[in-house]
């Protein structure tokens, strides 16, 4: 896991259980997946160098603006070449537009396995679980995440094998969703699907035989 961008990203890594489970206090903000955070960016540059970063993040209601970061960009960022100048004006014109602005549950998606999520689709997006599990898939797929060596909050990404003969691939994946996957829970695994898989997979049980993934319709 990489390095908290700052201290608000260690609490929240710190605090991701209870903030899933309720929300916990910070400066008097109650904490929750969909709360939003800010940070802003800047620009230095020297000649041929040019150095971007971001500020660290605070929580909207806490937003005491980029003026800072502006500033400094204004005045440091266009003295390098040919980068300068470019990354100046896209730092100034995101700052004014009001910075970069994410969720909490982006954030902890963002500081524990570097992926950039700006919108709220980080966490479970639906409730309502596509399919089921069998007993036999879910023992094989703790058996691949075992020896996969991959951590028990990375998701489990199914995709149709043969549409025919009704079978499916498993992949392990983040649990983030840029709004064109399905993201929930099933039998203790969170799961993501591919929105054009839908068909596929809705209202189905997921069973493995012992070779392969098997995909059929879930009984009344």
């Amino acid at each position: 896991m990489p390095e908290p961008h700052c201290n608000l990203c260690a609490w929240v890594l710190e605090h991701e259980t209870e903030i899933q489970n309720g929300g916990p206090e910070l400066d008097g903000i109650v904490v929750t997946a969909t709360t939003e955070v800010v940070c802003y960016r800047w620009t230095v540059s020297l000649l041929v160098i040019t150095l971007n970063g971001e500020t660290p993040h605070r929580f909207s209601d806490q937003n005491t603006g980029g003026g800072i970061p502006t500033l400094v960009s204004g005045l440091l960022g266009w003295w390098g070449f040919p980068w300068g100048p470019i990354h100046t004006l896209s730092s100034i014109t995101r700052n004014i537009g009001g910075g970069i602005r994410s969720t909490v549950a982006s954030l902890v998606a963002e500081q524990k396995w570097g992926v950039k999520v700006l919108d709220d689709a980080a966490g479970i997006s639906h409730e309502r679980a596509l399919l089921e599990f069998t007993p036999e898939a879910v023992q094989e797929i703790e058996r691949r995440r075992t020896g996969g060596r991959f951590e028990n909050d990375i998701a489990v990404r199914l995709l149709p094998d043969d549409r025919d003969h009704r079978t499916c691939l498993l992949q392990f994946d983040y649990p983030v969703s840029d709004g064109n996957q399905w993201l929930f829970r099933s039998e203790g695994l969170t799961v993501v699907i591919d929105k054009t898989d839908t068909d596929f997979f809705d209202r189905q049980n997921i069973h493995f035989d012992g070779y392969e993934f098997l995909v059929f319709e879930t009984k009344s």
